[in-house]
């Protein structure tokens, strides 16, 4: 895996997160999966944060795509 995370600002902040898996049982179970997001505060205790996430099987299931992705948007408190 390889993490990477970027201070834009005081309030901002970017963060990447790549990861490769391999079974050693199969080795053609090969998955791949990014997470990107983009973190802002709003005040002390809210933030706002938008992610983005690719996932990637060699060999899906019948009936399903080898690429996948998923875009969410959370309120993250902190205390």
């Amino acid at each position: 895996g390889l993490t990477y995370a970027l201070k834009l600002s005081d309030t901002a902040s970017f963060d990447n997160e790549t990861v490769a898996e391999t079974s050693l049982e199969d080795a053609g179970d090969q998955r791949l999966q990014n997470v990107a997001s983009l973190t802002a505060r709003v005040n002390a205790t809210f933030s706002l944060k938008v992610t983005h996430t690719w996932r990637w099987v060699k060999t899906p299931p019948p009936g399903f795509r080898k690429a996948d992705t998923i875009t969410a948007v959370a309120l993250v408190a902190t205390f």
